[in-house]
């Protein structure tokens, strides 16, 4: 019975693949007649293979695509260059007491959070650790404020494995820079870092980070520029920031941000950290911001901050169509809300619901562009402001003045107010 199944089963079988042979035959005869005689292709196929072979993106030039291994050359000369400038801080000191972050889940200072979002604070003491860089020659160190916020003691250590303490010269609290002094540098030879121009950053740009992280001395990690500008929530000290893809984590902070020239572009300061690590979602501070402070506090022991004593926001969309239907005027203006009473805004006739249009003939368009021109001013200094009132465009002169509340190391009561009175 097995056997005349078998047999049935295998006859069966012989039959079908004969089928199958005569039937793959006649397909390939039939595919073989329509690869000899052509298709017309449709017009809208026609223009999809144009558009895909005739794109408008260019190609990069020979010159453009580097050898692998001259960037990777340009990266290890870069490190061994600055390196020696780089320092490790390490700090100490009593805590105050418990307080939450302004932001959770958001960008924070490296190495400044619990595993709950709190501060580390209100414990017998406390040691720290970030990064930075000299300035300086005669031992002036550029950091954050925020590695050695609180901090009773302060010691930087060198690649060489080096070691001195070091006191706090003094802090910009808005713009979350610091610089110490070593004590007691002897002979040793220092190598100042070159702070370089950020403004000329674009997305895309090779950059190189050194620092701290978690401890591990000098970790050099190289990434691109992210973006440029950023604004980081509500927060009117955090605006304007280098985003960098450049691994960094708790410990980088106060650490160079550096280009391919060497120089460096920016400090870095924070990470978006949902989980506590990085995400390739770091910011530092432009060279550009930190440069006036860094500068003034060697020299002067403390941060003056020009002031004009406005209030500004940015246009609606309303207001911007008017002002370019009616008027002509595109991508740029501000409204002032108001000006302090007593300011040298007021002074010069700067009035509320005045369109202020530029300065110093450099277009403002939000908040973060008159920080930017203000802060860029010295005390004492004129600046030029276009403005249109009620349809008519006119200017005026504004002679910058010294903040009027001094400057506390207390950033909490400091955050709301700039060298303008701030944003609505």
């Amino acid at each position: 019975m097995l056997y005349v199944v078998s047999r049935r089963y295998f006859l069966l079988f012989t039959i079908t693949m004969s089928s199958l042979f005569f039937y793959a035959s006649s397909c390939d005869k039939v595919q073989a007649t329509a690869a000899s005689t052509p298709k017309e292709i449709p017009a809208e196929s026609k223009q999809n293979i144009s558009l895909a072979a005739n794109g408008t993106v260019p190609k990069p030039a020979k010159e453009q695509v580097i050898d692998p291994r001259a960037l990777s050359k340009t990266f290890t000369e870069i490190a061994s260059q600055v390196s020696p400038s780089v320092v490790t801080i390490r700090v100490e000191g009593p805590k105050i007491s418990a307080n939450r972050l302004p932001f959770r889940s958001f960008p924070f200072p490296f190495g400044m959070q619990d595993d709950d979002g709190r501060l580390q604070q209100k414990r017998p003491s406390f040691q720290g650790a970030g990064s930075g860089f000299v300035v300086d020659e005669r031992g002036f160190i550029a950091t954050n404020r925020h590695v050695i916020q609180n901090a009773a003691t302060i010691e930087v250590v060198f690649a060489d494995g080096k070691k001195f303490k070091a006191k706090l010269v003094s802090t910009d609290p808005r713009l979350d820079v610091a610089v110490v002094k070593i004590l007691d540098l002897g002979t040793y030879p220092l190598k100042a870092a070159t702070l370089g121009d950020s403004e000329k950053l674009k997305a895309g740009e090779f950059v190189m980070a050194i620092g701290n992280p978690f401890g591990f001395d000098h970790t050099v990690t190289v990434g691109v520029i992210s973006a440029t500008g950023r604004k980081i929530g509500q927060l009117p000290d955090y605006q304007d920031l280098l985003q960098t893809d450049a691994s960094i984590n708790q410990g980088n902070s106060g650490g160079p941000l550096i280009n391919l020239d060497g120089e460096v572009i920016g400090i870095n300061t924070m990470i978006v950290a949902p989980s506590g690590g990085n995400v390739g979602i770091g910011f530092a501070i432009p060279s550009n911001m930190a440069k006036k402070s860094i500068s003034e506090m060697i020299a002067f022991g403390k941060v003056a901050r020009a002031y004009i004593g406005v209030s500004v926001r940015a246009l609606t969309d309303q207001e911007k169509d008017f002002l370019e239907q009616v008027l002509g005027i595109q991508n740029q203006g501000v409204l002032v809300e108001r000006v302090s009473p007593k300011s040298p805004s007021e002074k010069a006739g700067l009035k509320a619901q005045d369109v202020l249009l530029s300065m110093d003939g450099q277009p403002v368009k939000d908040f973060v562009d008159v920080v930017k021109l203000v802060s860029a001013h010295k005390i004492g200094e004129e600046i030029t402001l276009e403005l249109l009132r009620k349809g008519k465009k006119t200017k005026i002169q504004v002679k910058t003045d010294s903040f009027p509340i001094e400057t506390k190391d207390d950033h909490s009561q400091e955050s709301n107010e700039f060298m303008f009175e701030g944003q609505k």
